[in-house]
């Protein structure tokens, strides 16, 4: 990241260009429920869960990143114990695509 955006931050006009190539990147302000982020927050805004009035608008960022984190890392856990291990080629390939599609899935 840093090194795609270099042009703009060494510049040293000003910080703005920077935090506008950031807010673009994590669009937060328009809300966890709009756009491409929308997946389980809109599915857990209906009437039993309704997370939208429960959890404060400026506190969901943070949710969403504790979450991701919270099924990303026992996948990482995995993919790193199985590469310690010393495994066929059929082996790893098997492993590495469950643990794609598992932090895809986490990400979802």
């Amino acid at each position: 990241f840093a090194l795609t955006h270099r042009d703009s931050a060494s510049s040293g006009a000003n910080i703005d260009g920077v935090l506008q190539v950031v807010r673009r990147v994590f669009p937060f302000n328009r809300g966890i429920f709009e756009g491409k982020v929308a997946n389980i927050w809109c599915a857990l805004s209906v009437k039993p869960f309704s997370i939208r009035n429960r959890i404060p608008q400026d506190m969901l960022p943070i949710a969403a990143l504790g979450l991701t984190l919270l099924f990303v890392l026992p996948i990482c856990g995995m993919l790193f114990r199985a590469g310690e291990r010393k495994q066929s080629v059929g082996d790893d390939l098997k492993i590495l695509l469950w643990g794609a599609s598992g932090t895809a899935l986490a990400f979802f």
